[in-house]
């Protein structure tokens, strides 16, 4: 294995908004030069890679459907041949539907579980092929510590991936770490109309507040600079799963 061009690059999926770019944010304050893989937010991508431009990181944009396995294997190469091997991959790309068990589509199970299970197999696979030593961070919900069912195949999906942690882990060390974040009430969900509602759930939770996206990053900068942590799931919930 050719690893004399590795250096300290990281890849975040879903890396253009919300908690995905508050991750590239940091990782760009760590040292990181950074891939950012998105979808439909090609333009919040560029907008973030002129943010991290002034920051002096190196950036690449790179517009994958992670849905679609060709796409999703050549993520790695891709970012090898931009920005060097990559030692941090941040497996955050999500999508968050409705649905019961009983009005879950084959066609909504299969989406969940090709973005949040199948992709991060195939980048976890792929990175640890190519990467003589890093970093993989798998990004959660603190709901995986329950059951309730009203995003069914989205929460059976997260439940597999913290499970993937695990094994991952197993296998892969001491030269690839694996470890997941699973946040709470951080960011209203998108176009959420129900939003207003869960905003008083904040008062039933220990820490009694909403958390921020900043908690996140700290999480992910906790997981690159301690290297005796794998395996793990860090809870960044104020307590709810509680």
């Amino acid at each position: 294995m050719d690893t004399s061009d590795q250096n300290s690059t990281a890849i975040v999926t879903g890396g253009a908004k919300r908690l995905g770019r508050e991750c590239c944010l940091r990782l760009a304050k760590l040292g990181y030069d950074v891939a950012i893989v998105f979808n439909h937010s090609g333009k919040e991508a560029a907008e973030l890679a002129e943010e991290l431009s002034s920051t002096g990181a190196r950036s690449f944009q790179l517009k994958r459907d992670l849905r679609d396995v060709e796409q999703c294997e050549s993520v790695i190469r891709e970012v090898r041949g931009a920005l060097g091997v990559p030692s941090v991959l941040v497996n955050n790309a999500s999508i968050f539907e409705k649905g019961l068990l009983r009005s879950t589509s084959t066609e909504e199970f299969d989406a969940d579980f090709a973005i949040h299970a199948r992709a991060p197999f195939i980048l976890t696979r792929e990175f640890a092929n190519l990467a003589d030593s890093g970093l993989v961070v798998n990004m959660l919900d603190t709901r995986i510590a329950g059951h309730r069912t009203t995003y069914f195949a989205y929460l059976l999906s997260k439940k597999t991936l913290y499970e993937m942690t695990k094994i991952a882990a197993a296998e892969l060390g001491p030269q690839i770490r694996v470890n997941a974040i699973a946040p709470g009430f951080i960011l209203p969900p998108e176009n959420d109309p129900d939003f207003a509602k869960l905003a008083a759930l904040a008062e039933r939770i220990p820490a009694k507040r909403q958390g921020a996206p900043d908690d996140i990053a700290a999480a992910l900068e906790f997981f690159v600079k301690n290297e005796f942590v794998t395996g793990e799931t860090i809870f960044v919930d104020g307590g709810e799963r509680l």
